[in-house]
């Protein structure tokens, strides 16, 4: 079962068949065709901070921050404790933490989300779980609204942002 279970990773549809022709399995697995870069396997447990370009798959256990600039795949056994940025991110397990995905979050229905989201689309199939807060925006919405951010952060110090505050009378 073990050679099986790598041969799954790298064929988009299988089915598994005896000598009779019947499928050995209950159903046809599909799996995405996207290259998968990093994986964390059912038995492993990490910590730390994970910082990649392509694509991560958790199965295991995971604890610290996770950043990629593409997608990431929550496996139903996986368990993580962690803040996220990513692009993409479609969630089967259980996460504690953070999300900023700069497209879509997917909530499948095994999965259980506990924590705050950022992302333009939200997907969430029936008989997920999520507690937390959700904003929704696109991505140059966000970039938008940091850059106001930053304006009235550097024109704090200024007289007409004093005012502004009530901190000192304008000198008009």
């Amino acid at each position: 079962m073990k050679y099986i279970k790598k041969v799954l990773l790298l064929i988009p549809e299988l089915t598994c068949l005896d000598r009779k022709g019947e499928s050995v399995l209950k159903k046809t697995i599909n799996i995405e065709t996207k290259k998968i870069d990093t994986l964390i396997g059912k038995e492993t447990s990490m910590k730390g901070t994970l910082e990649a370009k392509g694509i991560i798959r958790i199965e295991g256990n995971y604890e610290g921050e996770i950043i990629t600039q593409s997608d990431i795949i929550v496996g139903e056994s996986a368990v993580i404790k962690a803040n996220v940025k990513c692009s993409n991110i479609t969630l089967a397990g259980r996460l504690e933490g953070k999300i900023t995905a700069g497209n879509k979050f997917d909530i499948r229905s095994s999965g259980v989300m506990l924590g705050d989201v950022s992302a333009a689309v939200l997907s969430v199939e029936e008989g997920a779980f999520f507690r937390g807060n959700c904003q929704m925006e696109k991505k140059e919405e966000r970039t938008k609204a940091e850059t106001n951010s930053v304006r009235l952060l550097e024109g704090k110090g200024s007289k007409k942002a004093e005012g502004f505050q009530g901190n000192k009378k304008s000198s008009r």
